[in-house]
């Protein structure tokens, strides 16, 4: 049933790890780098880009939430609605925004520490547990979802949750540090004509002679 619906969000991730992929096999090699390196850097600007297309759909009044009393509820009257909505669109952007600070201060300040896979796997955690969680309080978005235990945002985020705790226990494992290896600076080269004591070079490379003293 995913293609009636269903996969925006989870469809946007899957084209990501397919590119970064892709991007891996064609310079990964030449410039020294891996899939998850990659992965790990590309993980935390996304979740600014999830916060930005959250605010996209809040300016196209959809995807919004059930009925509340509280007072932050938005009336989408584009939609015909008359009652005040949970706007989940906000709700969802500032988790995004959370994470996306969070991640990214324990990049500038851990990732000495950090094990490789280990950002990726928390962004997968958090931003679908979020996700999964915020979508108790969403209309249904598609026709075949009525009556159903789980929505299909919900179905699809799971595999994402599990995936990013098998990243935490991957990394853990494998302790790749999430920094790349530097390369240990070259020794200086000896002149392989040193200089006669007492004597110069002038700027023809012709040696004159010794320096009268007095």
């Amino acid at each position: 049933m995913i293609w009636k619906g269903g996969l925006a969000s989870h469809g946007g991730m899957i084209g990501m790890m397919v590119a970064a992929w892709i991007f891996v096999r064609m310079y990964g090699r030449q410039y020294r780098f891996n899939y998850l390196w990659l992965s790990d850097r590309m993980a935390i600007p996304a979740l600014l880009a999830c916060a930005c297309i959250r605010i996209g759909n809040l300016m196209n009044s959809e995807i919004y939430g059930e009925e509340t009393s509280l007072p932050w509820g938005f009336i989408f009257a584009c939609h015909g609605e008359t009652v005040p909505k949970h706007p989940t669109q906000i709700y969802e952007a500032l988790c995004y925004l959370a994470f996306f600070f969070l991640l990214l201060w324990l990049y500038r300040r851990y990732l000495p520490k950090l094990k490789a896979g280990m950002l990726l796997g928390f962004t997968f955690i958090l931003g679908f547990t979020a996700r999964f969680l915020l979508e108790f309080i969403k209309n249904p978005q598609v026709g075949f979802e009525d009556g159903m235990t789980l929505d299909m945002g919900q179905w699809l985020s799971i595999p994402f949750i599990l995936l990013g705790i098998g990243l935490l226990i991957y990394a853990c494992i494998t302790k790749t540090p999430a920094m790349l290896p530097q390369k240990a600076p070259a020794a200086p080269r000896p002149d392989p004509k040193p200089k006669p004591e007492g004597q110069a070079l002038h700027k023809d490379g012709n040696r004159l002679g010794k320096k009268r003293r007095g």
